[in-house]
């Protein structure tokens, strides 16, 4: 990314990374921290959306953060191709689970422990081959960067 790039974070939750980047890369990125409730901790504002429209033009930003966020999303493919829209790369990090029986256990996990912070219910835990075929049916480009079991980290352009 370039120095003084735009980055969103979307479902950035407390705001913690973006923190947690400006104070190794101060003034080398500027952060948009975007989420449908707020609960951010972070020195930068929170702009609330509804999970699905994005209130930016297109390209805005140089990368999108989707970092454990696409699980958690009821419309998952429609906020990858949000993402998409405003910028000119999305980077995600997601959860892989290769066994279906600790997927579904991972999906009522995962729910019940939102559902007390008033979070969308998302049912989308997905294998390896799952998460790119689901990337890939959003964007042709994808790049499956970086292993780092068992949080995968792609980027999608």
């Amino acid at each position: 990314l370039p120095k003084g790039g735009r980055i969103i974070d979307i479902g950035a939750g407390s705001g913690t990374i973006a923190d947690m980047l400006s104070k190794y890369k101060e003034g080398y990125f500027s952060f948009t921290l975007v989420d449908v409730i707020d609960w951010n901790i972070s020195k930068f504002p929170v702009v609330l959306f509804d999970g699905e429209h994005l209130p930016f033009a297109d390209k805005e930003f140089d990368a999108a953060l989707l970092l454990d966020v696409l699980h958690h999303s009821e419309k998952d493919e429609q906020l990858m191709k949000e993402a998409l829209r405003v910028a000119k790369k999305v980077i995600i990090l997601d959860i892989v689970l290769e066994n279906r029986l600790v997927q579904i256990w991972e999906n009522v996990h995962d729910n019940l422990q939102w559902i007390l912070y008033g979070m969308p219910i998302g049912l989308h835990h997905r294998n390896r081959k799952q998460w790119m075929e689901f990337l890939k049916g959003v964007s042709p480009r994808v790049q499956y960067f970086h292993e780092s079991d068992p949080h995968p980290i792609f980027i999608v352009e």
